[in-house]
């Protein structure tokens, strides 16, 4: 075999075979598990490159916030304002935004994906993963469905 035949066999071997397996790729970009405080979140994958983002957010957050804010307020209202301004002042008002729009962002996620239940976990921002609480799990539930969907494409 000439040396430009070995060429050209690399050049359609790179050219035809390795776009094929970069478009499939079975390890999500990112993971949005929306859960409540109630259900453990475990199975985080340790941090490499390959690692997916992940965001977990409860649906109890807002509560959360609401109460930590209102804790031992006093029963007159102008007194419970006073204190309320006064922990909005020591916290910050933008870590107090920042706070409420983390804590909202688990119902609008919830919304947004039109979610029924919960735990949920959202890949790459496409399919949803019901009622597992392992992160691990989930994902190798989400790589199988992803290979037979696949396997599906190529046979049709």
């Amino acid at each position: 075999m000439t040396i430009l035949m070995k060429v050209l066999i690399s050049f359609l071997f790179v050219s035809l075979v390795l776009p094929v397996q970069a478009q499939f790729e079975t390890y999500p970009r990112t993971i949005l598990v929306i859960t409540s405080d109630e259900l453990a979140i475990t199975g985080l994958p340790l941090v490499s490159t390959d690692s997916p983002h992940i965001d977990i957010y409860s649906l109890d957050a807002v509560a959360n916030v609401e109460s930590s804010m209102s804790v031992l307020l006093p029963p007159d209202e102008d007194q419970a304002m006073v204190v309320m301004q006064q922990r909005i002042q020591q916290l910050g008002k933008a870590r107090l935004e920042a706070d409420l729009v983390k804590a909202y962002k688990a119902l609008t996620t919830a919304m947004a994906y039109d979610l029924d239940r919960y735990p949920a976990m959202i890949f790459d921002g496409e399919v949803v993963i019901y009622g597992l609480t392992d992160i691990s799990v989930a994902t190798k539930v989400y790589q199988d469905w992803l290979a037979s969907e696949q396997e599906e494409r190529t046979h049709d």
